[in-house]
């Protein structure tokens, strides 16, 4: 947001009823600027929904106020900086903190399945060579040699 339309909203901020009305002088805040940059900065703060044109019966435009944002911009500045800080901070760390958790506890359980495997087919190895040892300590005793 520019200098201009701070002001005009600073001076909206003030003024009674948060309005002001174009058919009085402008006020004092924001007399020195040019009427077209006013104007100009007006319809910016309308497109931005700070502010709302005050019309009478006939639906003639004879002012601008302040919306409700504009009356608490403060507040509302303060709900989307949280809601940045959230999305883009916390959001992240928690997936990152999950995807740590997650893989550690595959990691974790992969090297104990291996080490079952591991102790099984060592288990194995030694039954297999030592009945081998044994079948051929028989044969070699049995045949004489």
């Amino acid at each position: 947001m520019d200098k201009t339309s701070k002001r005009i909203l600073d001076c909206l901020s003030k003024a009674p009823d948060h309005t002001i009305f174009y058919y009085n002088d402008w006020p004092d805040e924001i007399s020195d600027i040019d009427e077209d940059v006013i104007f100009a900065a007006i319809r910016y703060l309308i497109k931005k929904e700070l502010c709302e044109r005050c019309t009478n019966q006939n639906g003639q435009s004879i002012g601008v106020c302040l919306s409700h944002e504009g009356i608490h911009r403060s507040e509302f500045f303060r709900i989307r900086m949280r809601e940045f800080l959230y999305n883009s901070i916390a959001v992240p760390v928690i997936v990152a903190l999950l995807t740590t958790l997650a893989t550690t506890a595959c990691a974790y359980y992969w090297n104990k399945i291996n080490s079952i495997n591991t102790t099984t087919i060592e288990a194995t190895i030694e039954e297999t060579t030592e009945s081998n040892i044994v079948e051929f300590s028989t044969e070699t005793i049995c045949s004489g040699g």
